[in-house]
């Protein structure tokens, strides 16, 4: 008995990982944008003597 399906596994396996990478992406961007976000991304937390090292 065949299954009438929307979708192939392949291609739904396609679709979930495009899916995934758009939301990654949408967050990526969003953090970025929030500035106390870029900040903490941006500061850094070492002592000068570990900076030269």
């Amino acid at each position: 008995v065949q299954e009438d399906r929307l979708l192939s596994a392949e291609q739904l396996l396609l679709t979930t990982l495009l899916l995934k990478v758009a939301v990654t992406a949408t967050l990526a961007t969003m953090l970025v944008r929030f500035g106390q976000f870029r900040r903490i991304l941006l500061t850094e937390k070492r002592a000068w003597r570990e900076r030269l090292t």
